[in-house]
């Protein structure tokens, strides 16, 4: 597990940015160019080496307060998520808009980043800040996985 510095590090210097020429980024606008899926910027250990996926402990920091949340939006134990960061704000944010017009209250946001989970909790969507996950996930052989499935 990594350090709650080396985690705020990671966000504080990440390759995206979400502000493009004095105004929020179109999506993939603000997308790093020229990084490839071996020179991951995420992967601050330096080498390919990743753990296996591990289990989410719903007490854990990482994960207490998306389970909170769940819990909190569950009705009769249902809860409908989707996950997004800043690019895809607008896109969940409508999700959440179509929620509400059906009547469901039982829906949350999981935020892949802080500047996605800002924006739309101003907007009064329900909202999970999953960017510190996000640091644990990058060092899984699964987010590799995913990566080169992506390719």
């Amino acid at each position: 597990m990594f350090s709650l510095f080396t985690l705020c590090h990671l966000a504080a210097t990440s390759p995206h940015k979400t502000v493009c020429d004095g105004r929020a980024c179109r999506p993939g606008e603000g997308n790093a160019q020229g990084i490839t899926h071996g020179s991951n910027p995420y992967d601050i250990r330096g080498g390919s080496l990743k753990l296996n996926p591990h289990e989410p402990d719903p007490a854990s920091p990482l994960y207490a307060p998306l389970a909170a949340a769940a819990k909190d939006a569950a009705s009769k134990g249902l809860v409908y998520m989707c996950a997004a960061d800043y690019d895809f704000r607008e896109i969940a944010s409508n999700w959440m808009r179509a929620f509400v017009r059906l009547g469901l209250k039982n829906a949350l946001v999981y935020a892949l980043d802080a500047e996605a989970h800002a924006h739309l909790t101003a907007r009064g969507v329900r909202s999970v800040d999953g960017s510190l996950a996000m640091a644990d996930f990058n060092r899984t052989r699964l987010a590799r996985h995913i990566q080169r499935a992506e390719a």
